[in-house]
């Protein structure tokens, strides 16, 4: 009975100590990001930019994904302010290219990987 009882107390601290889903990482620019991260909003209504990890090979991408300012509504009326929030999908990492919506080395005229280290 006392181990169920410190079991159960074990249980509940650890749920109270944690963030709730979706707000662990949350952003309102690149600044809030760790190195190798960018802030990503997705396309659901009402999403919370949050900081997810710059693409790597083979990862999807958006081609010509330019970060933008702006300005979400929650539906209270509360006003979120972002700033240079990449939309779906980081930009891929130095050294890659997002061709064909995949992150991939990037190459010269020759098809050579150009300066990428694995």
């Amino acid at each position: 009975m006392l181990f169920s009882v410190g079991a159960i107390l074990l249980l509940c601290a650890m749920a109270s100590s944690q963030k709730p889903h979706g707000f662990e990482k949350a952003c309102s620019g690149p600044e809030d990001c760790q190195p190798g991260e960018c802030c990503v909003l997705g396309m659901q209504r009402f999403s919370i930019p949050n900081c997810m990890k710059l693409g790597q090979i083979g990862d999807t991408c958006r081609p010509n994904n330019a970060p933008e300012n702006r300005s979400l509504w929650n539906p209270h009326g509360i006003e979120f302010a972002s700033h240079n929030t990449y939309t779906l999908f980081c930009p891929c990492d130095a050294g890659m290219t997002c061709c064909d919506d995949r992150c991939q080395p990037t190459k010269d005229n020759f098809g050579n990987a150009l300066d990428y280290q694995q």
